[in-house]
């Protein structure tokens, strides 16, 4: 409570909240005007309470008006209407211009404080000041639209015109023509406020004044020409200037995840920042450009940096992620690697390669030739040995990290290490393998050639003790008193010599064969012998089939009915009497097909042998003639039996015969009854496509529609679009289609639960406990027997009834 007894600043600290404490004031201190002033400071409102000396004093009453503009009022009638006074009422309320006198709307500083507050004040002023250029720039600085009061001449001027259009948009149409027409003028407007372009609609189809327009505002592209809408190289240039107008021109998933990065990307401290928005920048392209690989790639690449990396496996999967695109031949994919990478991988260094050695690849030149950096990365990844500075491809302690993870490294390794065989060694005790890539010249050591066994039986396969081998073998044979020497052994020994003498072929090959030979000899069983002979003509040289056509006469003498069916590939070797009977040659192929190729040309065109053959092995279609590689059946057959024959089908029948595998492959992981109504399915469409209607590219797509809804039965967009394939299928003119319709709708219902017709056509849900019929069979029997039981049978089959109005009875 204040009281005569109160100092100066207590009664200022009271003032804040109560102006009537200065009621009890000290007398001395209201006559103080240094007080005074530091009271209207604190509250101007107290100014009422001064004597008239001090509600006469300008500097009080000024700074009692700007604390509080009601404290005008208590000002003395000389004081009330000073210039200063009314400027500092003004600066609080402009509009209050209309209520003074005429003399302060006559003045210019006065107007001028007033239009700063309240742009409206201009309605106000005396008409000589709404020429005055001063007055007029600072009415439209906070209101543009105030132009429409300003004089003509003023209406007219360019930078006043132009600083209205910067304040609102609408302020351009104050412009007089000559000016809206001309195109400096305008590029200087849409500079400063780019939404002025709706009234300057003579400029759309202008690039440079849509590009400048764009800078401030965004929707301006919509204010474009068509034809510079549809310009791929304006849009390239336009979204450069302003990326948002992405989503007005591609409303795609790729523009919408580009605008969700890009909002928080620019959230990102430096370099963050400056690298996701390098990366934005060329994505951006793809949202525009029709390349349909960098348009996925892109998305795929937003979407793994838009998903939070909670732990080091997700962290690992972005990594791995980065690497494919790192290493694809495709230079836009890489492209948009080496973008993304300072976001996933903001550099690396040795801890990086402990971790991702296969990152080594793409790490500067200073780390591939540091020592630890590279164990680092083989340690983790022996393969990227491959990428480590020459000089350390033949360190000790880098090829022993590398081989100990990989012993594939040694491919690798520096040509020197390749004939160390302490280092080969070391690799054939992880890997047999490794010896494909050791020098050959090791292989010719029996020393080594025994080591390397001992440390891998897999070693055997490419290595042999050359000379004792062949020659042990070879002494052996000779004495071998077999029977079938009898008549032949002499010409084999004559032609065998003449072999090793010419020196085409290796040791190792002959070698081989001898002691098969030898085998089959002792005990009697060809079996392997055969096998050996039959894997080696692949391909083989004359001398290799020379060898091998002596050893076949040696052991059948006569190829008959009998050996072809024991040995179909024999075929090559029988006699052209025996190859001119079908019979004989339908028995060879039905027991392996790939002796189609040993067939007359003659038997070659016939279907029934093709048909065979194909069925017996899917890659005998590659010796078939091209009128019946295009032969359906036959193509069929053959995917059905061996999924590689596809590369030698004909082309026209490709596309629907990958579709096939892609869903007969997806199938064999269901289980029932997904899997009986799947093949179900797989069979029609397959009896279609022998009948030959509906035609090839319908039952693509029905395969293609039904392998996307089952690759993501979850993702609503696909299951809709597979729903409104089915109905179109369900009410389609052709009853095979209708038929598919019906099969693909039972499968659906399998695998959600509910039939996607019914659930799109508001009808109520049908039971998962009904779905097990097959859709094939129900329609067959012409009635509609789902249910769950008793019960509810007639409500089952009213349902049923209802859902296939548009299908077909009786399939």
């Amino acid at each position: 409570m204040i009281t005569s007894e109160s100092t100066r600043e207590e009664v200022l600290q009271e003032l804040e909240n109560n102006p009537h404490a200065l009621a009890n004031a000290n007398s001395d201190l209201k006559r103080d005007a240094e007080f005074w002033l530091a009271a209207v400071r604190v509250n101007g409102t107290v100014l009422q309470f001064a004597d008239e000396v001090i509600r006469s004093n300008k500097d009080v009453v000024i700074a009692a008006v700007k604390q509080n503009p009601t404290a005008r009022d208590y000002a003395t009638i000389s004081l009330k209407n000073h210039e200063d006074v009314v400027i500092a009422f003004m600066e609080h309320n402009g509009r209050a211009l209309e209520h003074e006198l005429e003399s302060s709307r006559t003045n210019k500083n006065i107007v001028l404080a007033a239009v700063k507050q309240d742009a409206y004040a201009v309605h106000f002023a005396a008409p000589q000041l709404l020429d005055d250029e001063e007055i007029i720039r600072a009415a439209v600085a906070n209101n543009g639209l105030m132009l429409f009061k300003a004089s003509a001449r003023l209406q007219h001027n360019e930078e006043i015109l132009l600083a209205a259009t910067l304040q609102n948009a609408d302020a351009i149409k104050y412009a007089p023509a000559r000016l809206l027409n001309n195109r400096e003028f305008v590029l200087k407007a849409v500079a400063r406020n780019g939404h002025a372009l709706k009234h300057l609609t003579q400029f759309a189809n202008d690039q440079a004044v849509i590009l400048v327009a764009l800078n401030t505002n965004p929707e301006a592209i919509q204010l474009a020409n068509k034809d510079l809408v549809n310009d791929t190289d304006f849009l390239l240039s336009a979204v450069k200037v302003n990326p948002l107008i992405l989503p007005l021109i591609r409303n795609t998933p790729l523009s919408k995840a580009y605008l969700t990065y890009r909002e928080r990307a620019s959230e990102f401290a430096e370099p963050a920042k400056g690298a996701a928005f390098k990366l934005l920048e060329k994505i951006a392209e793809y949202c525009i450009l029709t390349d349909k690989t960098g348009y996925w790639v892109s998305l795929n690449v937003l979407e793994k940096l838009l998903k939070p990396e909670t732990d080091e496996a997700q962290h690992t999967n972005s990594v791995i992620f980065l690497y494919g695109l790192l290493s694809n031949p495709v230079e836009e994919i890489r492209t948009l690697g080496n973008l993304m990478k300072p976001l996933i991988l903001p550099q690396i260094d040795l801890t990086t390669l402990s971790k991702y050695g296969f990152l080594l690849e793409f790490a500067g030149d200073d780390l591939k030739k540091d020592k630890s950096a590279v164990i680092a990365a083989v340690s983790h990844y022996g393969l990227a040995l491959q990428f480590a500075d020459d000089e350390l491809k033949k360190n000790p302690d880098v090829l022993r990290a590398a081989l100990s993870q990989n012993s594939l490294a040694l491919q690798y390794a520096a040509e020197e290490c390749k004939k160390n065989p302490e280092i080969v060694l070391a690799a054939l005790s992880q890997n047999g393998e490794a010896i494909k890539f050791a020098d050959k010249a090791l292989l010719r050591h029996p020393e080594f050639a025994l080591a390397a066994m001992q440390k891998n039986n897999k070693v055997m396969s490419y290595i042999s003790d050359e000379l004792n081998d062949f020659y042990q073998t070879y002494r052996e044979l000779i004495k071998n008193p077999s029977t079938l020497w009898r008549n032949s052994k002499k010409e084999f020994f004559e032609q065998l010599n003449q072999l090793v003498a010419s020196n085409v072929l290796d040791i190792k090959t002959i070698a081989k064969s001898l002691h098969l030979l030898d085998n089959a000899l002792a005990t009697q069983q060809y079996n392997q012998l055969f096998a050996s002979i039959r894997g080696s003509l692949t391909n083989a040289s004359p001398e290799i089939k020379s060898l091998n056509h002596a050893l076949i006469r040696l052991i059948v003498p006569q190829i008959d009915l009998e050996a072809i069916k024991t040995h179909p590939w024999l075929l090559e070797f029988a006699s052209e009497q025996f190859k001119a009977n079908k019979d004989n040659i339908l028995a060879a192929v039905q027991q392996n097909g790939l002796t189609l190729q040993y067939v007359p040309d003659e038997f070659k065109t016939d279907r029934e042998i093709v048909l065979a053959a194909v069925q017996q092995d899917g890659l005998a279609i590659r010796f078939a003639p091209d009128h019946l590689k295009k032969d359906k059946e036959i193509a069929l057959a053959a995917v059905q039996q061996k999924g590689d024959a596809l590369l030698h089908t004909d082309k026209n029948l490709q596309p629907f015969l990958v579709s096939y595998l892609l869903f007969s492959a997806k199938t064999e992981g269901f289980t029932e009854p997904a899997k009986g109504h799947a093949q179900k399915l797989l069979q029609q469409v397959e009896a279609f496509y022998k009948l030959g209607k509906p035609n090839i590219n319908q039952l693509k797509r029905v395969l293609d529609k039904t392998y996307e809804f089952l690759n993501s039965p979850a993702n609503k967009q696909i299951t809709n679009n597979y729903a409104s394939f089915v109905q179109d299928s369900l009410k389609s003119t052709s009853r095979e289609m209708r038929i598919l319709g019906i099969l693909m709708n039972a499968l659906a219902a399998v695998v959600l639960g509910v039939s996607v017709v019914l659930a799109a056509t508001a009808v109520s849900a049908l039971p998962a406990i009904g779905t097990g019929l097959l859709a094939a069979g129900l329609f067959a029997a012409g009635s509609a027997t789902l249910a769950k039981n008793k019960k509810n049978k007639k409500e089952e089959e009213k349902l049923i009834e209802k859902f296939t109005n548009e299908s077909p009875k009786s399939p």
